[in-house]
């Protein structure tokens, strides 16, 4: 599981949807569910607040049509497929936001997730 200085370091390459800046403030204390941790963003630039879930089971058990959409991502170094799950976020009601590691070279990347793949 990944921790949250690393979740912090990796929000920068996002933008705030209302300011546009890439600085945000993680409170510590997770809401706690069966399947994830959520935590709230906040932008340091606007005070802007979404949520960032970092799973702590396995996506392909609570999540099989994600796993299977996971699998399939390329990824941008090396061009292999299949992917982790680090977190994920929904900066905003129109974007969902998978931030992933390869498993084959361990390069961390972001993708655009369709919708229905966060719900």
């Amino acid at each position: 599981m990944i921790n949250l200085e690393e979740a912090q370091t990796r929000l920068a390459a996002i933008q705030c949807p209302i300011c546009h800046k890439s600085d945000f403030a993680i409170h510590p204390r997770p809401e706690q569910s069966f399947a994830e941790q959520s935590h709230t963003v906040m932008c340091k630039g606007c005070r802007y607040t979404f949520k960032l879930s970092i799973p702590t089971r396995t996506i392909s058990q609570t999540d099989p049509d994600t796993a299977n959409w996971l699998a399939g991502l390329p990824c941008p170094a090396c061009q292999e497929t299949g992917v982790r799950l680090d977190f994920r976020c929904m900066p905003n009601v129109r974007d969902s936001v998978v931030f992933v590691t390869c498993t084959a070279c361990h390069h961390p990347f972001i993708e655009k997730a369709p919708m229905e793949a966060y719900e």
